[in-house]
């Protein structure tokens, strides 16, 4: 099992904010450069988080970093949003760009409505099911459904926002700032409850959460953390939007054109469609490389053959899913969590995760308490 000798974490963290209110207040002294703590203060609404379990699974500990339930629209992105919208404000802007597939536009468009900021949010049509609209203020929100694929969605947003020199968010510094505060929030857990994780699993399009998580751990090890070992890796990916899976089962720490389809059919989340991931996935096939791990792929026959042993697992943990009735069918709002738990699985199967080893199981959205 892993062993942390841990820096003093006093120095990065806001003592008056409790991590179930807002990891982003709680670390935020940890942030480089620094952010305004009145402005920051003033843009959180909740980006709460809290780790369940354990549960036992064929002798493995699986814990579940709820990233959803506390947060302001039941998603990590909610986190996000409120380093997007304050850094936005710190660099002058009064109109931003969003550019979602569901929750990035709904965090967005209630951040902005909260600091009355003007959001244009593009929302490839596909997705668009999933968007919240109670959310939005018709005098500051533009909303904008095309019915394209998401890389041309975002490159109509990316367009709109050079043409009128809006900036476009999240942008990827905002997104590894946002993802870093869950590794704060995951050190201090184990500093307070002498428990140490051999593994973490998301299922991932672009990759920043891990990305961000894995470059603040590293960050803080040269700052002095002492580890045995930084927790591998098991990056889940659905079939049929799996560039960095291909990408693996091929050897290649880069991505070819082969490994991206740019016209998927039948996906099962479709919020988890990045055809754009090069710079997260070479870092991270260095992490697989340097500290163990694998990627998956979860086509929809498998998706459905463990989805129900999956459910259980989640409902065991004290969470329970969000769905919506769509087409007279009740459907699962977004379905990352399970497929991240579903790669943990088969990695557990596998025996790449063995019995007596404690694996953290990322999921970003979207559940209810």
């Amino acid at each position: 099992m892993l062993t942390y000798a841990c820096i003093d974490l006093k120095e990065y963290i806001h003592p008056q904010v409790n991590a179930e209110n807002s990891i982003i207040l709680r670390y935020c002294k940890s942030f480089q450069p620094g952010i305004d703590l009145g402005l920051l203060e003033s843009t959180s609404i909740r980006e709460g988080c809290r780790i369940l379990g354990p549960i036992n699974y064929n002798g493995a500990n699986i814990f579940v970093l709820d990233m959803s339930s506390l947060m302001a629209d039941g998603n990590f992105k909610s986190s996000v949003a409120c380093i997007s919208i304050a850094r936005s404000i710190e660099q002058g802007a009064r109109e931003l760009v969003v550019c979602s597939s569901g929750n990035t536009g709904i965090a967005a468009a209630r951040y902005s409505k909260h600091k009355r900021l003007k959001a244009h949010i593009f929302i490839p049509k596909m997705s668009s099911y999933k968007f919240d609209f109670s959310v939005i203020d018709e005098k500051l929100h533009d909303i904008k459904i095309i019915d394209k694929p998401e890389w041309e969605v975002h490159a109509y947003a990316q367009a709109f926002a050079r043409e009128n020199r809006f900036p476009l968010v999240p942008s990827i510094e905002h997104q590894l700032e946002s993802n870093s505060c869950r590794t704060m929030f995951v050190l201090e857990y184990m500093k307070e409850n002498d428990v140490a994780f051999d593994w973490t699993s998301q299922a991932i399009s672009g990759g920043h959460g891990p990305v961000g998580f894995y470059k603040k751990l590293y960050s803080l090890i040269n700052d002095g953390l002492q580890t045995s070992k930084v927790p591998g890796f098991i990056g889940v990916q659905q079939a049929g939007i799996c560039p960095m899976y291909n990408a693996w089962i091929s050897s290649r720490d880069y991505l070819t054109s082969d490994d991206i389809n740019l016209y998927p059919r039948n996906v099962i989340e479709p919020t988890l469609y990045s055809t754009r991931p090069e710079s997260n996935y070479r870092y991270l096939y260095k992490v697989l490389k340097e500290n163990g791990g694998t990627f998956y792929c979860i086509d929809l026959p498998e998706y459905n053959r463990l989805e129900d042993e999956m459910l259980k697992i989640i409902r065991n943990c004290g969470l329970k899913l969000k769905s919506k009735k769509i087409n007279n069918e009740q459907v699962i709002t977004e379905k990352a969590g399970i497929l991240s738990g579903m790669g943990i699985l088969k990695a557990i199967k596998d025996g790449v995760i063995q019995p007596g080893e404690n694996v953290l199981l990322t999921f970003t959205g979207t559940t209810g308490v």
